[in-house]
């Protein structure tokens, strides 16, 4: 397998591929962004695929796709709130840690947390593996 798009740790393998064309989402009151749908595979060939919303400053700085180091940045917030489902296993809690005052708004992001968790799980990072291997993509690249 080339090395292009792939990401090594502790005997995992994963490759990080731009799914589709990236589209335009307009979120009320927070302004356009770009929103692109990432395809990661492990070893094993199990696929998942998640989205990651740009900021708003790249969207009117023109940016419309990820370069590889944007993608494992991407993969990195998506293990991020994976491990705040981990830390926070029930929506009073999670919605107490993070500043959430409308129930509406907690429970989504906490279903949004708890898909990635489990989506993570399915690509073989049990445990603490979440934890390791986010501290092992913020240190190699530098976010």
């Amino acid at each position: 397998m080339s090395k292009k798009n792939i990401v090594e740790w502790n005997g995992h393998t994963f490759r990080l591929v731009l799914s589709t064309k990236s589209e335009i989402y307009d979120a009320e009151l927070h302004g356009n962004r770009m929103r692109y749908k990432i395809r990661v595979s492990n070893e094993a060939g199990v696929t998942k695929i998640f989205e990651f919303t740009d900021s708003i400053q790249n969207f009117l700085d023109g940016k419309r796709t990820l370069d590889f180091k944007e993608r494992v940045y991407a993969l990195y917030c998506f293990i991020s709130d994976a491990i705040s489902y981990d830390e926070y296993k029930n929506i009073d809690s999670f919605a107490e840690a993070f500043g959430y005052n409308k129930p509406s708004e907690a429970i989504k992001a906490f279903e949004g947390c708890r898909s990635a968790f489990w989506r993570m799980k399915d690509l073989g990072l049990h445990d603490n593996d979440l934890y390791e291997f986010n501290n092992h993509l913020q240190n190699t690249y530098e976010f």
